[in-house]
This record gives C-alpha cells, structure tokens and sequence, in this order.
C-alpha cells in the first residue's frame, strides 16, 4: 500500500498538485482488519485508520467482510419523511404517493450496487412500515401490510431487487461494458 501511495506522490510532483492527508483515510475490511497497522504517508503526512468512513454517500464499516452502515440514510428518510408529513395534505394517498416518490428513493440509495444483509433490508423495510402507520394512523402488523399491499408498496426486499436488476440491464447495454467485459470474462469466471 505504501508503495502505491508514493506512486501517488510521484504523480502529484509531477503534475504540482498536493493531497490532502486531512480528507484521506484508510480503513481495513478482512479477516484481520482489527490488526493493527504500521503508519501510511502521503505527502509528508499520516493517514489515519479509521473505522467507518463515508464514499459517495454510502456509509462502510471496517468488518471481516464488506458491511454498510444505513443509519444515515434511516435517519435521511424519516427527516424527509416528517417534512412531507407536516405539509401533510389531508390525504393519506398524496402523502403515499410522495413517500413513493420523495422518501423511497432516498432510502434505497445505492442499494442495486451493494448487497445489504437481510437485517439491513429489514431495517430499511421497516422505515416504511413506520412512516405507513403514521400516514394512516394504525399499529404495526397486518394493518400496515393490508395498507402497503393495497397502495402498491411492496417489500424493499422486492424493491431493491427489481432495482438491482434495472441497474444491471442498463450495465449490459453501455458500450464501455460490452467493451471491458471480455478482457476481465476470464478473470472473473
């Protein structure tokens, strides 16, 4: 790794730009990612190890495997939620079709490039069981499926899945897939 972060330096050199070692962290993700490590530098600085760090708005945990964090996006989706639900407009359908179209997506962010655990969706899944029972003023259980199957929201398990398959369809058909495909074919099957 800090041969490849000097790689890095040599490049900045070269083109006169500077890292910021403030903003650049590292974090480990396997089996022996509580080991502790011997310091990186880039540019005359230490990168801090970090448990969890955010990539362009995904939350990822240091864990034995790949891991998310979605508090952030629970916590996104109930202040989007609550706003809509104070304009609420007297009409429990208005306010599902904008919970479909403004709170949705923001609690499925990038879920068709992640695999999230099932303790994951189930948390997400039930964000919406939340906002529904709110909407309709009902208590948790068959009320709120009956009302979710009835206004067409179906389980994020479904949802994501569909999503995923959107994202990897749309995948197949850029030209850069078709392109890169067959020289990494071999390598990943």
């Amino acid at each position: 790794m800090q041969n490849m972060l000097d790689l890095c330096d040599v490049f900045s050199a070269d083109l006169d730009v500077r890292f910021n070692t403030i903003k650049s962290v590292a974090m480990r993700i396997g089996p022996r990612y509580e080991a502790v490590c011997a310091d990186l530098t880039l540019s005359g600085g230490v990168i801090q190890y970090v448990q969890s760090l955010k990539y362009l708005g995904v939350c990822i945990k240091a864990n034995r495997t790949f891991v998310c964090n979605f508090d952030h996006v629970k916590a996104k989706f109930y202040r989007t939620f609550n706003c809509i639900y104070a304009k609420s407009f007297n009409s429990e359908l208005i306010t599902i079709e904008l919970l479909r179209s403004c709170c949705l997506p923001v609690l499925m962010y990038a879920t068709e490039a992640l695999v999230p655990r099932a303790s994951d969706l189930n948390s997400l899944n039930n964000c919406i069981n939340t906002a529904v029972a709110k909407i309709f003023r009902v208590s948790f259980g068959n009320s709120v499926d009956f009302i979710r199957q009835m206004t067409g929201l179906t389980s994020l398990r479904i949802l994501v899945s569909e999503r995923r398959s959107r994202f990897f369809s749309k995948l197949q058909q850029s030209s850069l897939f078709r392109t890169l495909m067959p020289l990494f074919y071999d390598r990943l099957f």
